[in-house]
């Protein structure tokens, strides 16, 4: 798992994909490095399913689990996230994986922003920005909708 993380390191040097992340994150798990796994679990979730494949969709159900396991070692855990919506690609399914992955996992506190391509990036140079603007904007309501009632459960459960 040690040259696993190296690799996958490096390789996020180059390229900050999703994947990469999870990928990372899983060997973290294993190195027992949790504020690192962490780290990578967030970001690997910020572009939703979109840029998965199948394969990575296991994944994915591999990392609910993961979180399943955490919560029995660590009952109060909380989990925050970063999701963008309206990715290149993203379908209505995609969405709606993202939407169930919140209400599943029910983060603490979700950032939530829509898809826009920055000047100079892979992505302003690489992928098409095919989700209008209106339909992101719809998801990012739909979505936070979603967030806010996982947010106001775990802060009445603070206070």
């Amino acid at each position: 798992f040690p040259k696993a993380a190296a690799s996958y390191r490096d390789a996020l040097t180059v390229w900050d994909h999703p994947a990469i992340h999870y990928n990372l994150a899983l060997a973290l798990v294993n190195l027992d490095q949790p504020l690192e796994v962490h780290e990578h679990l967030t970001a690997a979730l910020k572009f939703g399913a979109a840029p998965l494949d199948d394969d990575k969709f296991q994944q994915a159900q591999r990392y609910l689990a993961l979180i399943d396991r955490i919560r029995e070692k660590i009952p109060d855990i909380v989990f925050t996230t970063d999701i963008i919506v309206g990715f290149p690609g993203e379908t209505r399914v995609d969405f709606e994986d993202s939407i169930d992955l919140v209400k599943r996992v029910d983060f603490a506190k979700t950032f939530i922003a829509w898809f826009s391509p920055r000047p100079g990036t892979a992505a302003a140079k690489n992928m098409a920005d095919d989700i209008p603007i209106e339909e992101k904007q719809r998801r990012f309501h739909e979505l936070d909708s979603v967030a806010f009632k996982g947010k106001m459960k775990h802060s009445k459960s603070t206070h």
